[in-house]
């Protein structure tokens, strides 16, 4: 039953790193730039949304880590 637990919170990390990394970062930054560019020209927003969007696979990629050492912890191995 434990196993069963750790592979859905591991299954969960890998979602929420998908969504925190490729939608609120990734496409967010791409969002911000276009919103940025679209209206008066803001260097600062601009800027931040390229940071987001440089940023996103590193968030991820941390996130599904730590909740993957949750999981694992959970499923006892």
């Amino acid at each position: 039953m434990k196993k069963y637990i750790g592979v859905a919170i591991g299954v969960l990390g890998l979602i929420f790193a998908l969504y925190l990394g490729g939608w609120v970062l990734f496409i967010g930054g791409i969002v911000q730039v276009i919103n940025a560019v679209k209206e008066d020209v803001n260097a600062l927003l601009i800027t931040l949304g390229l940071l987001r969007m440089v940023s996103a696979s590193v968030v991820g990629f941390f996130t599904f880590l730590f909740i993957g050492v949750i999981g694992t912890v959970v499923a006892g191995n």
